[in-house]
């Protein structure tokens, strides 16, 4: 093992059993570096940290030997370590190390012995390597085993607790939900921010001032968000605001734009601000779509026999079947809906039946598993399958293969079993509704697709795609901001298919009013009713505005700011006149 002198750092070393030799050697070498040596072997499987904020606390050896055994799993050098333990603040580079680690699962076990081992071999008590033991470690070492020697018996190691890898997470950032998909980190420490800020992404948008807001860290943690005296304000959550606090899932305003503010991204986390993501064949999303978007790509390395797919009323489970079965390349794809089918006939519908094997059968059917040979199978709401039908899923996904009514031998079948479900399948089986090993054996592999509430951002696009298949398109810059708004903040309980229906409402209330191939607001507020979460989601009425634009002299911009709304959508409601829909 690599030696240095003073205070210079051990050599690296990969985690694995200290034998007697090295620990003798430690001993030899004094106390000092013996120390530094248990840090650093600790430190090549700790959680950094962990350990760093114990390592500030710690006052003495005995503090930091018992840091390092309570910390979790990373790998990261010993020069690195020594820095960081020997220096009054963190050495360069410390910080970066620590951030790059990652999790050595198979250390853990053995940490917390070893380290205590090596404290006891300061003590002059502390068995001393040699002859019989050390004959036999001989032995065991040109087996390929290290022997770690016994504990002392008065030292009682302290529990590792189990911990997940450490990743880089992206930073909180903003994703453009209005008009392009765009993503942005937050801009911290850049000021005041507006027209220029936006032009970067790729936005021109005439409402924004040239320093519009300010994104600042809170107190205590968290971001504010902060208008700097913008013409036409900044609204959160359809609120117009002076300061606020954000929170995961904030809808922002700034003029034209509209952000969601992300903590952290939908999905798997990546290392930096995520950037808008392709289709997944039919499926519609630019930032919701990242968990669904691995499972596959996972899956096409090591394709799976079955798939569950959990989602609720509305999230587009089908589309998921087909993308998954696309991908997989398994065609053709055949959909079933378990619960519109008749007890009676389910077995022989999904697994055929032999000529006269019942009354009506007078010539032989494969089924409709067996019709998708080298394809995939839908089961739509397993949930809703009867308690006594489920085991002949069971076998199908057990065996890989069916037995058809009135058959005596089952045929093997090569298939990809999806089933779909809205229904929370762990209550049924603790019900007593659904099988567990039924549940057991389709959770083998799951993709869980997100409410429309919770990828608000996605909305737009989906809303775009909605239009153009309906022979409708919309016209982008003929959508009011204050709609897309209203539209985010809904909570959409029946997700993508409530959201088609009202868009139908809403685009057939505009046509009355001879406003075509755009969104306005007083119609979807006609259609969804006010946002009882902000009081901006009023609507507006002539008098009401008489009566702010009176009190302040006739000053639009301090009237919308007492209305809750921009100066824009205040000067477009005027322009309308006393007969506009929006008065209603």
């Amino acid at each position: 093992m690599p030696r240095a002198s003073g205070s210079g750092a051990s050599g690296e070393r990969v985690a694995g059993s200290l034998t007697r030799e090295e620990v003798e050697a430690e001993h030899r070498h004094g106390a000092a570096l013996a120390r530094a040596t248990i840090v650093v072997r600790v430190a090549e499987v700790l959680g950094v940290r962990q350990f760093r904020a114990a390592r500030d606390r710690a006052a003495g050896r005995e503090h930091r030997e018992r840091a390092a055994r309570n910390a979790g799993a990373a790998g990261l050098s010993s020069e690195a370590v020594l820095r960081a333990i020997t220096a009054e603040d963190d050495a360069p580079g410390v910080a970066g190390a620590f951030d790059a680690a990652s999790l050595r699962v198979a250390a853990l076990a053995s940490v917390a012995a070893e380290i205590a081992h090596v404290v006891s071999a300061e003590d002059p008590g502390a068995a001393a390597p040699g002859g019989e033991d050390a004959d036999q470690g001989d032995d065991e070492r040109e087996r390929g085993y290290h022997r770690r020697p016994a504990m002392a018996e008065t030292e009682t190691a302290d529990h590792v607790q189990p911990s997940r890898p450490s990743r880089d997470a992206a930073p909180p950032f903003l994703a453009c939900a209005f008009p392009v998909a765009v993503a942005a980190p937050l801009p911290i420490g850049a000021g005041a921010v507006g027209r220029d800020w936006l032009a970067q992404m790729g936005i021109r948008d005439t409402e924004v001032s040239g320093k519009h807001c300010l994104f600042t860290r809170a107190r205590g943690g968290g971001f504010e968000l902060e208008d700097a005296g913008s013409r036409n304000g900044t609204f959160v959550d359809g609120e117009r605001i002076e300061r606020c606090r954000l929170r995961d899932r904030s809808v922002l305003r700034v003029g034209r734009t509209l952000f969601v503010f992300r903590e952290l991204p939908l999905g798997p986390s990546p290392a930096s601000t995520p950037v808008p993501r392709p289709n997944i064949g039919r499926m519609i999303g630019p930032f919701g779509l990242a968990g669904i978007a691995q499972a596959i790509a996972e899956w096409t390395a090591r394709p799976p026999r079955n798939v569950l797919i959990l989602g609720e009323t509305g999230t587009g489970k089908e589309l998921a079947a087909e993308a998954i079965a696309a991908a997989l390349g398994r065609a053709p794809l055949v959909p079933i809906n378990v619960g519109a089918v008749p007890a009676g006939v389910f077995e022989a519908q999904l697994f055929g039946h032999v000529q006269g094997a019942f009354s009506d059968a007078r010539r032989a059917s494969r089924g409709v598993v067996a019709s998708a040979e080298r394809g995939a199978v839908f089961l739509d709401e397993i949930g809703d399958l009867p308690i006594d039908l489920q085991p002949k899923i069971l076998r199908l996904l057990e065996n890989h293969e069916i037995l058809p009514v009135g058959a005596e031998r089952p045929t093997k079948v090569d298939v990809l079993l999806l089933a779909a479900t809205h229904q929370p399948l762990e209550a049924m089986v603790a019900s007593g509704a659904f099988r567990r090993d039924l549940l057991a054996r389709l959770a083998a592999s799951v993709v869980k697709l997100l409410p429309l509430r919770e990828r608000p951002e996605d909305l737009f696009p989906i809303l775009l795609e909605l239009a153009r298949q309906a022979g409708t398109p919309l016209d982008v810059g003929r959508c009011e901001v204050e709609a897309i708004e209203r539209l985010l903040l809904h909570e959409w309980p029946s997700n993508v298919r409530e959201l088609a229906a009202v868009l139908a409402q809403v685009r057939s209330l505009a046509a009355g009013a001879g406003q075509r191939d755009g969104l306005t607001a007083w119609a979807v507020r006609e259609v969804l009713g006010d946002d009882e979460r902000s009081p901006s989601g009023r609507a507006l009425t002539a008098a009401r505005v008489r009566e702010v634009l009176e009190a302040c002299g006739g000053n639009e911009s301090e009237a919308a700011r007492r209305l809750g709304v921009s100066r824009g959508a205040l000067r477009r409601f005027r322009e309308r006149g006393e007969d506009d829909p929006a008065h209603r």
